[in-house]
């Protein structure tokens, strides 16, 4: 597994949002997977929310990049109850984001509710065309009633050990400074 990706310092947040790049890999093969996200955490990383693209065989039946969302290790997307999707939202969690006409990017905001509590993820093409996606109810995060204390943005190719591993965003060697937004 080969990660890269940046951690605030303990302090207390509401949210955090990122513009990343997304890749396609067609024909990424099973017990391989690359992707990015954004999550937030309480300060001892009992619970967690997070939201990114993902190319993952094992999980979608397929090599295309996807949507998704995760809380607790095993629940993701809309597998476990937890997750509220909201009705007209842009994108719901294990969608397909295109990536055939090459790559795009995708910007995402994970915040709390200062009326309810809950943890809202908002989806779009940029800073200013973000629309919600749905919610984790503050319920099932209690760790993180008040504020978070952790937030981290970041990507992962991942394979078997001795496995050759797929390459990390478009594989090639940055020749810009960055390609996420954080």
């Amino acid at each position: 597994m080969h990660c890269c990706g940046y951690g605030s310092a303990q302090v207390k947040y509401t949210g955090a949002m990122a513009t990343f790049d997304v890749y396609g890999l067609p024909n990424l093969e099973k017990r391989k997977a690359i992707g990015a996200n954004i999550w937030v955490s309480d300060i001892k990383y009992r619970t967690k929310v997070q939201a990114g693209w993902e190319v993952n065989p094992d999980v979608y039946g397929d090599s295309k990049t996807h949507f998704f969302v995760y809380w607790v290790d095993g629940c993701g997307n809309l597998k476990c109850d937890g997750f509220v999707p909201v009705n007209f939202a842009p994108i719901t969690p294990g969608d397909v984001l295109e990536t055939s006409n090459g790559p795009t990017n995708i910007t995402l905001k994970i915040h709390k509710n200062k009326e309810d509590g809950d943890w809202w993820v908002y989806f779009g093409h940029g800073i200013n065309r973000l629309s919600p996606v749905g919610y984790w109810p503050k319920s099932i995060v209690p760790n993180m009633q008040d504020r978070n204390s952790y937030v981290a943005w970041g990507g992962c190719a991942i394979s078997d050990k001795g496995a050759i591993s797929p390459p990390m965003g478009n594989g090639a060697v940055a020749k810009k400074r960055f390609s996420g937004i954080f």
